[in-house]
């Protein structure tokens, strides 16, 4: 059981960028197969489970690999760890995703920030020449504008406080916007889930969204193919039988094999099905939920704040130097 901490580590990484029904999904694998697989389900199948009415040698040991092709626990076991491959691959992209997507909105916030003081230095540059044209009017002069039309001090006087207050409207208005942006940028960093990538106000990458729903998509394929494939490896259904005739070479003749526990194994049995029945119904049900957003993040896959920063190739050498 040890080893599945690592599956139960990827399985809560991948709860903080899932839906509500992909935690409902995350809380029936976790809770109601992960679990019963070692405990309730664990206990029913074990290395004798059949006894055979022979003596003949092989016979009986035939008859096991006849019923048990692979043993219960060991499919199941094998099917959790298919169904959470995607899992720990969408896990691992996005960590080393969300490491680059840091890195780019650091040097957006630079960005931002020297776009700001450069706003600052611009819009100043403009008024201090406004304030020294200000100072400079001869009330007893006439002015020609650039329009060739004739004003006197007054007026002059009045266009250039005019055009003054239209500076400080337009610099504030740019300044605002930077300040929404960097406030943005700041809010996204907090909440850079997969589901949320297709918000327009949203900078995080839309290809986390598509990667996610790629795992949903595959994770579900995985579970249905299993139960699919597990009325074709065993010889019985849903139901253990208490007996088993095996007509398998080196046994003379048929011969009765016993179960034992047959209705605790039934039980299992029913466990494992109906919780994979209900695993790939909320996969389904998320999947078909999601569709409707597929087309929008395809179209803006491109639109990527790690390709705009150029941090989308680095190492991860880089990505820590970078960081630091």
């Amino acid at each position: 059981m040890a080893g599945w901490h690592v599956i139960e580590n990827y399985l809560q990484e991948t709860q903080k960028h899932t839906t509500l029904l992909g935690k409902y999904w995350i809380s029936t694998f976790l809770a109601l197969r992960l679990l019963l697989l070692f405990s309730i389900v664990g206990s029913a199948f074990g290395a004798s489970d059949l006894e055979c009415d022979t003596k003949t040698p092989g016979c009986a040991r035939m008859c096991v690999n006849q019923f048990f092709p692979i043993t219960p626990n060991g499919f199941w076991a094998i099917q959790m760890l298919c169904v959470c491959l995607p899992i720990m691959l969408f896990v691992v992209y996005v960590s080393d995703k969300k490491q680059k997507i840091a890195i780019a909105r650091k040097l957006c916030l630079e960005a931002l920030e020297k776009e700001k003081s450069a706003i600052e230095n611009e819009y100043s540059a403009k008024l201090k020449a406004l304030k020294e044209d200000l100072e400079k009017i001869d009330y007893s002069k006439d002015y020609e504008t650039m329009r060739g039309i004739t004003i006197d001090g007054n007026q002059l006087e009045k266009q250039l406080k005019e055009e003054e207050e239209r500076i400080n409207e337009e610099c504030e208005k740019r300044q605002n916007a930077l300040e929404k942006a960097k406030k943005d940028e700041k809010e996204n960093k907090d909440d850079d889930r997969a589901t949320k990538a297709t918000k327009s106000e949203n900078s995080t990458p839309s290809v986390l969204f598509l990667a996610y729903v790629t795992m949903v998509f595959f994770r579900t394929i995985i579970e249905a193919f299993f139960i699919w494939y597990y009325f074709q490896v065993y010889a019985w259904t849903l139901t253990m039988p208490e007996t088993y005739q095996c007509d398998r070479e080196p046994c003379n003749m048929i011969v009765t094999c016993y179960i034992s526990r047959p209705h605790q194994k039934t039980i299992a049995i029913w466990i494992m099905f109906v919780t994979g029945l209900l695993t790939v119904f909320i996969g389904l049900i998320e999947f078909a939920q999601q569709v409707p957003k597929i087309g929008a993040a395809w179209n803006a896959r491109h639109d990527d704040i790690t390709k705009k920063y150029k941090v989308g190739h680095l190492s991860s050498e880089q990505i820590r130097l970078t960081s630091m």
